[in-house]
């Protein structure tokens, strides 16, 4: 049986070669991002259900920060102005996932794209929150952090 840390790597494993798309600015400076094929969700709210679509995989960085850099050299961060980011984020379109790599205990990621950008993501806290979230084609979620925890569990419970 695989462990959790395990099944995080799988599943970066299965992001290879995918195309990332939908790299959105959410609240504060939440990136959100698309891989796989286009499927359609849908929530329950207050004013009824809502439908939109996402990857089969989508990532959700949150309570961490992040930096993208192009060909090895700062290109935005997860504390610069807010319009700076949304309008470089414009700059990056469409990229293919090509490898990635844990750099630590706690869980940093640096994930390479194929038109020479990278997404390296600071886990910034050792006591609470989640830092992000992968949710995968099953109807399951990654979960990373606090710290070097790791849990997967069904997308409706997180």
């Amino acid at each position: 049986m695989k462990n959790n840390k395990d099944i995080l790597r799988a599943s970066f494993d299965s992001l290879i070669g995918l195309k990332m798309r939908n790299l959105k600015l959410g609240y504060g400076s939440f990136l959100t991002m698309d891989f796989g094929k286009t499927i359609k969700t849908k929530l329950k709210t207050k004013k009824g259900i809502r439908t939109s679509e996402r990857g089969e995989w989508h990532l959700w960085i949150y309570v961490c920060s992040w930096r993208i850099n192009r060909a090895n050299t700062p290109f935005i961060g997860s504390s610069d102005p807010r319009e700076l980011i949304e309008s470089k984020l414009n700059e990056i379109g469409d990229q293919t996932l090509i490898k990635y790599k844990f750099l630590n205990s706690s869980l940093d990621v640096i994930i390479h794209f194929d038109k020479k950008f990278s997404i390296t993501i600071f886990n910034t806290n050792t006591q609470e929150n989640e830092h992000w979230l992968l949710f995968t084609p099953n109807r399951y979620v990654l979960a990373v952090g606090p710290s070097d925890i790791i849990s997967y569990k069904p997308a409706s419970s997180a």
